[in-house]
């Protein structure tokens, strides 16, 4: 189970701040999926469409997208939903299935987390 603690710099800094966790435990992803594949390839094609012919000056100049890179630029990071969008939707590249990112990723010993 993850825990947050907020203080009362964070609070004052952050007055409107709102937070969502989602965690989700004793999922095998060592699998494909077919129907979350099927599904990506839907987003990604509605991403396209949404997107088409934009720059990343106008995705960023989008309302919620904007503020969060301006966050991102105070400790002097990229936020990394502009660069997955602009990954998908800009650059026409597919999301990898998961089972074979996680592979990637992790030494043969380690599959998952338990």
């Amino acid at each position: 189970m993850i825990t947050l603690e907020t203080t009362a710099a964070w609070k004052t800094a952050y007055p409107d701040a709102l937070i969502g966790v989602l965690e989700i435990a004793h999922v095998d992803n060592a699998t494909p999926a077919p129907a979350l594949e099927a599904e990506k390839r839907r987003i990604e094609k509605s991403l396209r469409a949404k997107y088409a012919g934009q720059s990343r000056a106008q995705l960023i100049a989008a309302p919620v997208l904007g503020d969060y890179v301006r966050y991102y630029k105070h400790f002097e990071k990229t936020y990394h939903v502009l660069l997955q969008l602009e990954s998908v939707a800009l650059k026409a590249r597919l999301c990898l299935p998961f089972h074979r990112w996680w592979m990637r990723i992790s030494p043969p010993s380690l599959k998952r987390w338990s």
